[in-house]
């Protein structure tokens, strides 16, 4: 075809794509695909050839229209195509092309399977735009499943998301289950994801979980140091929840493996010396245990102070702690 009449097709074409509304561009489409070549090989504006072909066609043709000096932006035109799936599929062909995939998986997709993460991390998505679109799906499915979701972010690991990346990301949104995983089953699939027990787990564990074993310690998992179980409880919480004595509290304690001196000396820092009934028997549960932790007088004042404290139970206070090393017997008659 003569040049001079394919230059002339060509502006009518251009005008009447300047012109047109979006519902004009078929018949626009239908024309440019017919000549593009011709139009290519005479030498007229790449660009605008482009511009007037239909998205999916300027994809196939990408190549040959860039070779001709078209400027795509293959990111523009993974929007232009509409189609997820489709772009999805090629989500490769447009990172070769130069397109910010990230930008195009953050407004196009949603991750629902660990097959949508794979695609999306082997076509070269970063680790964590890929983890920001698995938290509306695939990980607010599998939050309550520790294991499965395990797997999910060994996909991750397996792509360079690290493992000091995975645990901030567990900690920062507190996962229950996950923590509970690690600390009561010691899982090895987050193990090898870098879990393992340690204070950082523990006190998560504690924070969310502490109150449980207030008032039965034989339920505190093995990997928890009753001692450390103390940083997250307070004496009065233990007081308030047990339905027995303090001393048979602290032999339980010593039981799962804590040390008497410690839960001793929280006693001591936290509630003191206290003329309250609830606190004296405490208090003397101490004194009976290791009567150098008390100072005897002052245990003595309180007990005179309290009226709750009745003539019976100072005498019985007295029969016990007299039969104890270490008590000032001239001290201890003071109660009586």
């Amino acid at each position: 075809m003569d040049n001079c009449i394919l230059k002339a097709m060509f502006d009518e074409m251009w005008d009447r794509y300047q012109d047109s509304e979006e519902t004009g561009l078929e018949d626009i489409h239908a024309d440019i695909m017919k000549h593009w070549r011709d139009f290519l090989s005479a030498g007229f504006d790449a660009n605008k050839v482009a511009a007037m072909m239909p998205p999916e066609e300027i994809f196939a043709h990408y190549d040959v229209l860039t070779s001709h000096g078209a400027e795509i932006d293959a990111t523009e035109l993974a929007f232009k195509l509409e189609d997820a799936d489709f772009v999805k599929e090629h989500l490769a062909d447009f990172a070769k092309r130069g397109a910010d995939i990230n930008r195009i998986a953050k407004e196009w997709f949603e991750i629902i399977t660990e097959g949508d993460m794979e695609q999306l991390l082997e076509a070269g998505v970063s680790t964590e735009t890929v983890l920001k679109l698995a938290e509306d799906g695939i990980i607010l499915m599998r939050e309550e499943y520790p294991e499965e979701l395990a797997n999910v972010f060994s996909v991750l690991n397996d792509h360079g998301f690290s493992k000091e990346a995975i645990k901030d990301w567990v900690c920062s949104h507190d996962n229950v289950y996950v923590v509970e995983d690690v600390i009561e089953n010691q899982s090895e699939k987050w193990a090898k994801l870098g879990f393992e027990v340690s204070d950082k787990l523990i006190s998560l564990y504690l924070e969310m979980n502490g109150w449980r074993f207030i008032d039965d310690l034989k339920m505190l998992p093995s990997s928890i140091p009753p001692n450390k179980f103390l940083e997250y409880v307070s004496i009065e919480e233990i007081l308030d929840e047990i339905n027995y004595s303090f001393g048979e509290y602290i032999r339980e304690f010593e039981d799962a493996g804590g040390d008497f001196e410690v839960i001793a000396k929280m006693f001591m820092n936290e509630i003191g010396y206290s003329t309250d009934v609830k606190y004296l028997s405490a208090l003397f549960d101490i004194a009976w245990r290791d009567p150098s932790l008390v100072d005897l007088e002052k245990f003595i004042d309180c007990c005179k102070k309290c009226d709750e404290v009745t003539d019976e139970d100072r005498r019985d206070y007295y029969e016990d702690l007299s039969g104890r090393e270490g008590i000032d017997k001239n001290i201890l008659e003071k109660l009586l």
